[in-house]
């Protein structure tokens, strides 16, 4: 970590590695087509291991604030059901994640954000047409690389003992998010996946 307060430069890192084995991973049979509520049939179960590396910097110069984060993260799997395909990635195997953000601060009260992210996409257990995937190319297929720029205003206010912070701003102004992170908003949509978005909160 570096800090000169004469010229307000603050400089801070973390840097983190780990590794954990699980045991008795449960997934859904790559030939499972479930019709009634025998699911002791279509559920297989294996081990697993995961591992990875994150680094975080953070770094404020005078009005301006630089953040960047990168992790590296794989997930894996392996059934006895299907030894002959090896070590398979799990369904939260996302190997890249990249992320930066640029923060201008006009007063303490108020800043502009620009902000965005790039990430490997996930494995998929369906085709594009929502079709069971062959068992020869059971976890084989992934999304596309997902990315997407956002841009936000925020305003905090102290009130006695109570900071009340306010926020607006365009979630995905460019990029592809998965429908799943597009449907968890209450939205009206500009164009694409660009999405308004307002928040506000208090914090005693």
């Amino acid at each position: 970590m570096t800090r000169e307060t004469g010229r307000r430069v603050c400089v801070g890192g973390i840097l983190s590695a780990f590794y954990k084995t699980r045991r008795r991973v449960a997934a859904l049979r790559p030939d499972a087509f479930p019709v009634d509520n025998q699911w002791h049939e279509y559920i297989m179960t294996g081990d697993g291991n995961s591992y990875g590396a994150k680094a975080y910097l953070a770094t404020d110069w005078k009005r301006l604030g630089i953040q960047l984060s990168y992790a590296y993260i794989r997930s894996w799997e392996w059934f006895s059901d299907y030894a002959s395909l090896g070590r398979l990635p799990s369904l939260y195997d996302v190997p890249h994640a990249f992320a930066a953000a640029l923060t201008y601060r006009f007063t303490e009260r108020s800043s502009v954000s620009l902000g965005g992210e790039i990430r490997s996409g996930r494995v998929q257990d369906l085709d594009e047409d929502m079709e069971a995937i062959p068992e020869e190319q059971f976890r084989s297929f992934r999304d596309p690389l997902r990315y997407r720029l956002d841009a936000g205003y925020g305003y905090q206010k102290t009130f006695r003992n109570a900071l009340l912070a306010f926020r607006v701003g365009l979630y995905s102004i460019v990029g592809n998010p998965p429908l799943e992170e597009i449907q968890n908003f209450y939205f009206v949509n500009f164009q694409q996946q660009c999405l308004p978005y307002a928040a506000m909160s208090v914090r005693f």
